[in-house]
């Protein structure tokens, strides 16, 4: 710290002037103080001054980073920002928008500020991306983020489709006709069942992996139900 010499201002007003040059985040709070005597007779008048700062976070980490997550099964994960004053803004995003499939609970400390976000993840979840920032709001250009890649397990979800180039109004006998059965899942199903009036499929049957083709169907087969199982 550099002091100068004192400026005389006027009959009896004398200014010093005190220069911190560079002033860091370590000055937070510091009280300066200024003393002027004119005699041993009386204590020195004392005035003195607490510096405040507007500062940027230093961190923002989540607590964990599960490798997996179960759809529809409880959790927890905290992000922690530390070294913002005097404010603190958290946000949760899913891939770059507001994330508000859970609940969220604010924990502020003297060192610290924790967004805790209580939360039960989908299967519309799996390969996304949860993001939490930290920023000062009134500092631009402050935000510090940390993030987790979303691997959500979930059993296979089946839908049961006639082939796309088929028209249902205008299937004949003798007609060949193949179905489509459309699968998400995580991890990816390894077996597919199909079943027809639920017995498996057999003899007329040709099957691939999501698609079946009934061979020239009889008028007996007519309403009768077919059904795709897949098995993780």
């Amino acid at each position: 710290m550099q002091t100068g010499g004192g400026i005389t201002m006027g009959r009896h007003v004398t200014v010093n002037r005190l220069e911190i040059p560079k002033m860091t985040r370590s000055a937070l709070n510091n009280t300066y103080k200024c003393q002027a005597s004119n005699t041993k007779l009386v204590p020195p008048a004392e005035r003195s001054i607490r510096v405040d700062m507007l500062l940027k976070p230093l961190s923002a980490a989540l607590s964990s980073k599960p490798k997996q997550l179960i759809s529809n099964q409880e959790y927890v994960l905290a992000c922690n920002v530390a070294g913002s004053v005097p404010e603190t803004d958290i946000k949760w995003m899913q891939n770059n928008r507001p994330f508000t499939k859970g609940k969220i609970k604010l924990i502020n400390n003297s060192s610290m500020v924790s967004s805790v976000l209580t939360f039960r993840p989908h299967p519309d979840d799996d390969g996304t991306i949860l993001k939490c920032e930290g920023s000062n709001p009134r500092l631009q250009n402050s935000v510090l983020e940390d993030s987790v890649i979303m691997n959500v397990l979930y059993p296979p979800q089946v839908t049961l489709s006639l082939g796309s180039t088929l028209n249902p109004d205008d299937i004949k006998e003798g007609d060949d006709v193949y179905f489509e059965c459309h699968i998400k899942a995580n991890p990816r199903e390894h077996r597919i069942t199909w079943s027809h009036d639920v017995s498996t499929t057999g003899r007329g049957s040709a099957l691939t992996h999501r698609l079946t083709t009934l061979r020239s169907p009889q008028p007996r087969q007519l309403g009768t139900v077919f059904r795709a199982t897949a098995l993780k």
